[in-house]
């Protein structure tokens, strides 16, 4: 009988899954090796066979989550586009991660990996999670379109990186107050209205109607 061959970066992917289960339900500072083993359905020694330590398997979750909130989402844009058709799209997208069936877990950790990143840097250890090039990531592809509006006359002339900055803020506020009280907060209609009150400030008289 032939060995059974293991597919290891499923594995890793499934182990990563189980984490990401424990840490919404615990907390990354009470999620112990032996629960994401037991979550997994396999035993300690066997988990690190795959993962080092339990900061990898964080930092796995870690990325995992965060490719779904990724700019990778945006970069299909096209470049024919007008600054203003990119904006609503960037809008839009917001809509469309909010709408989708990522798991709410998947928000529960973010809150959890954002925390540690503040913890480390105020007690001065090295960062685990590294928001910072992500959010890096967004600011430039925001400036680059608030930019391009303006360049072709569809913006007012404006702070590019203090109003992209401004921008990723008010995603991240709406999306707090959402998890807080999701039977009441309507992210839909907050993310509708601002997005309106948002162009109707930044456009050009020239830039098309103000809806």
């Amino acid at each position: 009988m032939s060995p059974k061959i293991v597919d290891v970066e499923e594995k890793k992917k499934g182990i990563i899954q189980a984490a990401i289960g424990i840490i919404a339900r615990r907390g990354l500072a009470q999620t112990k090796m032996e629960d994401i083993a037991q979550a997994a359905e396999i035993g300690k020694g066997t988990l690190y066979e795959y993962f080092k330590s339990k900061d990898e398997i964080f930092q796995g979750a870690f990325y995992r989550v965060m490719a779904l909130f990724s700019a990778e989402s945006i970069r299909e844009l096209s470049e024919v586009k007008s600054a203003r058709e990119e904006i609503e799209e960037v809008f839009s997208l917001m809509g469309r991660i909010h709408l989708s069936d990522i798991p709410f877990e998947h928000y529960q950790i973010f809150i959890d990996f954002w925390m540690e990143m503040i913890k480390s840097e105020e007690e001065g250890r090295p960062r685990l999670f590294d928001f910072h090039s992500y959010y890096c990531e967004y600011r430039v592809y925001l400036v680059k379109i608030l930019q391009k509006g303006m360049d072709r006359g569809e913006f007012e002339r404006v702070d590019a990186p203090q109003v992209a900055s401004s921008l990723m803020a008010f995603f991240d506020g709406a999306l707090l107050q959402w998890m807080m009280d999701r039977e009441n907060y309507r992210f839909m209609e907050t993310l509708e209205a601002f997005s309106r009150l948002f162009l109707r400030g930044i456009l050009a008289p020239q830039g098309g109607d103000n809806k």
